[in-house]
């Protein structure tokens, strides 16, 4: 299980950060334990650029398939609002960077201008999981435009299924996984996590106590899912990250272990399968 915690800043490899994790069974509860959290630039070939960071991540990826499933969520989505999308989404994300060739070309031709302001149009899941933001929102576009271009289209081509917009056959799986949803859905987004403060840091503790504890893996399932540490190093390494990329990779991971764990995977954690989703993707938790 992967979870990417994902940038497209121009030092992209320094904010995007990889959690590497093992799901172990022993029914009925489930353990993730996290192996490393790096930034993608400490990846084998990896760079500052968003370039160089998702090359280093599709490389990283790729290597796991060959002697194991792999599961990744990552914390972007892998589509847009469907007035956007021609055909299914295989046939347009395989089109994606030829219709639009950079960041900005794709924050120009997804926000509609009304005459007053700009309108960003939002799938349909960002409005029933509540997404913070839109894939083509000025803090978002660059982060969805690198994402899609780098990770989820040509994976998707390279033996990764994208859920629930492929056919899920049991293969190796990328989806997108909120850490802000995770958080919402275990009732731990009530205080802030990301800053500097003593605050932050405490709670950032708080939340990682939790998680070690167990969490309930979502839906109608009484089974917990507990997150823990390979090495002990890295929990107050987590603590200490004031941005919290590492926790939300991790976070990315868990919402993705969760969800391949459900019985009625590929549904969302709200078990509502919608026709929509399979052109504009949904959020997991």
């Amino acid at each position: 299980i992967y979870g990417i915690d994902f940038s497209g800043a121009a030092d992209a490899g320094k904010k995007m950060f990889v959690a590497k994790c093992a799901l172990l069974k022993k029914p009925p509860d489930l353990t993730l334990l996290v192996h490393s959290v790096l930034p993608a630039r400490q990846l084998p070939g990896g760079g500052l650029s968003p370039q160089d960071a998702t090359a280093a991540v599709r490389s990283e990826l790729m290597a796991a398939t060959k002697d194991q499933t792999v599961v990744v969520g990552v914390d972007s989505p892998p589509a847009i609002a469907k007035e956007f999308m021609t055909g299914n989404w295989t046939t347009w994300a395989r089109r994606f960077s030829k219709i639009y060739q950079t960041p900005d070309a794709f924050r120009e031709a997804t926000s509609v201008f009304d005459g007053i302001k700009r309108r960003e149009p939002k799938r349909r899941t960002d409005v029933e999981h509540k997404t913070p933001l839109p894939p083509q929102n000025l803090r978002m576009y660059k982060q969805t435009w690198w994402a899609i271009q780098g990770i989820f289209a040509p994976l998707s081509q390279q033996g990764f299924c994208v859920v629930p917009c492929m056919d899920f056959s049991g293969s190796h799986v990328l989806m997108e996984s909120c850490p802000a949803s995770v958080l919402k859905r275990l009732e731990l987004y009530t205080e802030p996590y990301k800053g500097k403060t003593a605050k932050h840091g405490r709670r950032r503790r708080v939340i990682l106590d939790r998680l070690k504890r167990g969490v309930p893996i979502g839906r109608n399932s009484k089974s917990l899912l507990s997150v823990q540490m390979a090495d002990p190093k890295l929990l107050p390494a987590l603590v200490a990250d004031s941005g919290a990329d590492a926790l939300d990779a991790v976070l990315a991971a868990l919402g993705a272990a969760c969800s391949i764990s459900r019985e009625d995977f590929p549904a969302p954690e709200d078990g509502k399968m919608l026709d929509i989703y399979k052109l504009e993707a949904c959020v997991y938790c």
